[in-house]
């Protein structure tokens, strides 16, 4: 019974990692990447044979490798790792993208520690939540620049006052204004 449970736990544990759409990735108390599944590897944009085994500084670019190595190291030592988070990765390619991290210890049956890391690309939301706000702050700009089209006293500086009020909502520094004429 005990044989049969151990064989179900562990095609439980396969079936998931095998699975699951985030990116899952197993860690060492050196910062070593004990394994990672294909969804991980694939946001990476690594192969699992070219990320396991490495520092986890190998999937950084040049600039941040090194550093994100330390704070790792320092955290796992003091065990003041940070369970979720959101956080920019610059990519060993050049590439950024956009991940929830959720961190877990781990221990092994020999009493081994290793950080169970799941990475979830919001790469796409982030770049959504943006453009919204930038809708909003550009619909709020055109409210408040037709209220100072109705309420100026001469059409000369509501207007001017409405363009720049336009400009700051869209994020310019110039506006040009052009005027069609007939001859």
């Amino acid at each position: 019974i005990a044989e049969e449970k151990l064989r179900s736990s562990e095609n439980t544990f396969k079936t998931i990692w095998d699975n699951s759409y985030d990116g899952m990735r197993l860690t060492d108390e050196n910062g070593i990447v004990y394994m990672c599944n294909d969804s991980y590897a694939t946001i990476i944009g690594k192969s699992r044979f070219e990320i396991e085994g490495q520092p986890v500084s190998s999937i950084y670019d040049e600039e941040h490798g090194a550093k994100i190595l330390n704070e790792y190291l320092n955290e796992f030592s003091t065990q003041s790792l940070v369970t979720k988070y959101e956080t920019t990765v610059h990519l060993w390619d050049g590439s950024k993208k956009e991940f929830e991290v959720s961190n877990s210890v781990i221990k092994s049956i020999s009493g081994k520690k290793y950080l169970f890391s799941i990475f979830s690309d919001i790469t796409t939301r982030k770049l959504n939540e943006e453009l919204i706000q930038k809708k909003d702050k550009l619909l709020q700009g055109i409210a408040d620049a037709t209220k100072a089209l109705m309420t100026s006293r001469t059409e000369g500086v509501g207007f001017n006052e409405a363009l720049s009020i336009l400009g700051k909502a869209a994020t310019v520094d110039r506006v040009d204004i052009f005027q069609h004429q007939v001859n």
